[in-house]
């Protein structure tokens, strides 16, 4: 909906990004935890080349610096997902996962690699700060109990 001059309301198309939403969204709602499903289980780095090696983990200023080149994050595929995560925690949000909906519960639990989709603005090296996985050797704060406590609002 737009105003025109005399303020009223018409309708124009308009297409909104479902994972720049989400994201504004979550950071609207205090989340702790982003998630962006995709049709992959992991980011790629220089993706569709002979040099594509998948991310297990970044940091946000290695989120930013790998889309600000340009050439790995495709402006209408994992471009919009990589900046959604970036301006949700730069805008307050802690931790987000990138990945296909059939691995979302292995993502949480640290399963399909170590810190494997995790992007973490708090720690530059240790991203998995909320949830017990292979990522820490010493239980991270929240530990087996908020496993628990998210096992069972992933039952739901």
């Amino acid at each position: 909906m737009v105003a025109d001059a005399d303020g009223n309301l018409h309708g124009v198309a308009a297409v909104i990004d479902k994972d720049l939403a989400s994201a504004l969204l979550a950071n609207n709602l205090g989340a702790d935890l982003l998630i962006i499903s995709t049709a992959v289980e992991k980011v790629a780095l220089n993706f569709g080349t002979p040099e594509q090696t998948t991310v297990d983990h970044l940091t946000l200023a290695e989120a930013k610096a790998y889309l600000a080149e340009g050439v790995h994050f495709a402006a209408g595929s994992m471009g919009p997902k990589i900046q959604a995560v970036i301006n949700y925690l730069s805008n307050g949000g802690t931790t987000a996962i990138v990945t296909n909906p059939e691995n979302v519960a292995r993502a949480l639990h640290g399963e399909t690699g170590p810190c494997s989709h995790w992007i973490d603005r708090r720690r530059p090296a240790i991203l998995n700060g909320l949830f017990a996985s292979p990522c820490s050797e010493a239980e991270p704060q929240g530990g087996a109990g908020t496993l628990r406590a998210l096992d069972q609002y992933l039952a739901l």
